[in-house]
């Protein structure tokens, strides 16, 4: 089970598997893992596609500095 909290937005609780996981010592990009979901009804999908273009949004604006 994995909990997403967005900030200023309602949990996302979905169950989830990791499919790839990237650390830190890499530093050609953020460490980060990817995340395969499943049975997400409609609600939960569009919560957690608002939450991952919000994310992208952010990123883009901020720019990795890696």
């Amino acid at each position: 089970m994995v909990k997403l909290s967005p900030a200023g937005h309602q949990d996302i609780q979905a169950q989830a598997t990791v499919v790839w996981l990237r650390e830190a010592e890499e530093r050609a990009l953020p460490a980060g893992m990817g995340l395969r979901f499943e049975s997400l009804d409609s609600d939960t999908l569009g919560r957690l596609r608002q939450m991952i273009s919000q994310q992208q949004q952010n990123q883009v604006k901020a720019g990795w500095a890696g």
